[in-house]
């Protein structure tokens, strides 16, 4: 079927050559009453005739060339889609695009200067915070409220009165997330005192993020991502994170501290932890874990510590905390601490004793007799001599006994 058709389609274009050839000859042959053009002799005007026809013939057969393959091209495309009609019975329905996933959404509260990213849930719904950040919105509310829709976004990008911002996505007309703006299109040119000012309005309407938060949604955030723009005292369920301040004596203060490029100089600097100690203390008792401990940031500006870990002031033992602060480059500095909660023993309660026995009544001692003075021997008494005997009717008188010999007689 296909060979047939070439030859008659060759056929045609072979008939309609010949007869251009005749049409062109016949207009070649000179006239009677005018042999030579004006201007010239027979032979030139011929030679450049002739140089016509063929570069005339060279053309169509280009584009016989041409057509021949066109339609050769085309026959075979036809034959293949009748083909594949034929094999299939029903008609092919039209392919519809696939849907592009849009992994995010983007609440900003213009009320606390504050953005919220949400991802995903297993049941597809945006219910998830991931991530928050300080913003800067218009001035006297001309951020608009609403839900809008990302699509476009660009490296650098001309901003109100003559700066550039960084990494901005348009989501509604001029609105745009960006970062502080610029004096020029170069990174160590950023205009320090706006950066100082995120946290409140302070835009012509747009939203104004840190360079690494500006990069966070260029590079995630894909077109058809929807931004909500909302009024809420509440800043979100993440909050809202701690503005950061660049000192004016800071060397590095052309930069962004949070751009992520590596030439950014706030990179070459650490952040420092110090006053961090272990502490001991008794049971029942507490302790300020803080009590003296600081952190700084690259450029000396303080920053917040935080503690992990728990103690139980009322359980004996060691404890071990982290103290930790964050730079504005993410830069982290973790120092560990122990906590000693030592064991107090309660006061003893007196032993209970039996009654005691009343003593008794202590007699007095006695206090000893002076030594009794030996008793002067008597001398034994010389014997009296018996007295003559009284003559009866004689009365006697009894002499008075000495008290010695009155004891002597009692004891006895």
């Amino acid at each position: 079927m296909k060979k047939p058709i070439l030859n008659v389609i060759i056929g045609v274009i072979l008939a309609l050559v010949l007869l251009i050839t005749v049409v062109v000859a016949l207009n070649m042959k000179p006239n009677a009453s005018n042999t030579e053009p004006q201007g010239g002799n027979s032979s030139e005007f011929l030679t450049e005739d002739t140089e016509f026809i063929e570069t005339e013939t060279a053309s169509e057969t280009e584009i016989v060339l041409e057509t021949e393959t066109a339609s050769e091209t085309e026959i075979i495309l036809e034959t293949e889609t009748e083909s594949e009609s034929e094999i299939e019975e029903k008609p092919q329905e039209a392919v519809k695009p696939k849907p592009v996933d849009v992994p995010y959404y983007i609440r900003i509260n213009r009320l606390e200067n504050c953005v919220t990213v949400y991802k995903k849930d297993a049941d597809g719904n945006y219910s998830i915070p991931i991530k928050a950040m300080i913003c800067s919105v218009g001035l006297t509310d001309e951020t608009p409220l609403g839900v809008f829709k990302i699509y476009a976004r660009y490296k650098w990008r001309p901003l109100y009165g003559g700066t550039y911002g960084q990494y901005a996505v348009r989501f509604k007309g001029s609105y745009l997330f960006h970062s502080v703006p610029y004096t020029k299109q170069s990174k160590d040119s950023l205009k320090d005192g706006q950066f100082n000012m995120l946290g409140e309005p302070a835009s012509q309407g747009c939203v104004r993020l840190m360079t690494i938060d500006a990069k966070w949604i260029y590079d995630n955030c894909v077109n058809g991502t929807k931004v909500e723009v909302y009024e809420s005292q509440d800043p979100g369920p993440l909050g809202r994170p701690a503005a950061y301040k660049i000192s004016e004596n800071s060397p590095y203060k052309g930069w962004d501290p949070t751009d992520p490029d590596p030439a950014n100089p706030w990179k070459k600097g650490a952040v420092s932890l110090t006053g961090v100690r272990d502490i001991m203390v008794d049971q029942g008792k507490t302790a300020d874990l803080k009590s003296g401990v600081s952190a700084k940031d690259v450029d000396g500006l303080p920053l917040e510590v935080k503690i992990e870990g728990n103690v139980d002031w009322n359980t004996p033992g060691k404890y071990v905390v982290t103290y930790s602060a964050t730079g504005v480059l993410g830069m982290i500095a973790t120092t560990n601490a122990t906590v000693t909660v030592n064991e107090v023993l309660p006061p003893t309660p007196p032993v209970e004793q039996e009654k005691p026995v009343e003593p008794e009544t202590p007699v007095e001692p006695v206090e000893p007799e002076e030594p009794v003075e030996p008793e002067t021997p008597v001398e034994p008494e010389t014997p009296v001599e018996p007295e003559t005997p009284v003559e009866p009717g004689e009365s006697e008188i009894p002499e008075t006994p000495d008290s010695s010999e009155t004891t002597e007689e009692t004891e006895i």
